[in-house]
C-alpha cells in the first residue's frame, strides 16, 4: 500500500505595489542597456514588449512571495545577456520587437535561469 503525500498548505499570495514592480524593471532595463552598445537603436515595440512580458513574470514571482534580493543574483545578469544577444542579432541596426521576443526566448531557455523558465523569467 502506498502512502498518500499531505497536501501542501498554499501560501498566501502577496500584494505587489506598483512602485516596488517599476524599480525592478528599471533596474532591468538599466542591465538590459549595459548588454548594449551605447545608442542602440531600440524600437518602442521591443521596448514595450520586454516591459509587458517581464512586468508580468516578475509581478507573478513577487505575489508567490518569491524574494527579489536573490532573483536579482540571477535575473540581472541574464538581462545584460539578452541587451548583448539582441543586439548581436540586430547586426547594427535596430532591435525590433521580433528580435526582442527572440532574445528574450534564448535566455529563457539558458541553464543559467534557473529551471529554463525560472520564476522570474
Amino acid at each position: 500500500m502506498t502512502k498518500k503525500k499531505a497536501p501542501q498548505k498554499a501560501r498566501a499570495k502577496r500584494t505587489v505595489t506598483p512602485l516596488e514592480l517599476e524599480k525592478i524593471l528599471i533596474e532591468c532595463a538599466i542591465e538590459v542597456g549595459k548588454g548594449m552598445p551605447p545608442n542602440q537603436a531600440v524600437t518602442e515595440k521591443a521596448r514595450n514588449y520586454w516591459h509587458a512580458t517581464f512586468k508580468r513574470t516578475i509581478k507573478r514571482a513577487l505575489s508567490l512571495r518569491e524574494s527579489w534580493a536573490e532573483g536579482r543574483k540571477t535575473v540581472l545578469p541574464l538581462a545584460q545577456a539578452m541587451g548583448a544577444e539582441a543586439t548581436k542579432e540586430a547586426a547594427g541596426g535596430t532591435i525590433t520587437k521580433d528580435i526582442a521576443i527572440r532574445a528574450a526566448d534564448k535566455v529563457r531557455a539558458d541553464p543559467g535561469c534557473p529551471g529554463g523558465g525560472g520564476k522570474f523569467c
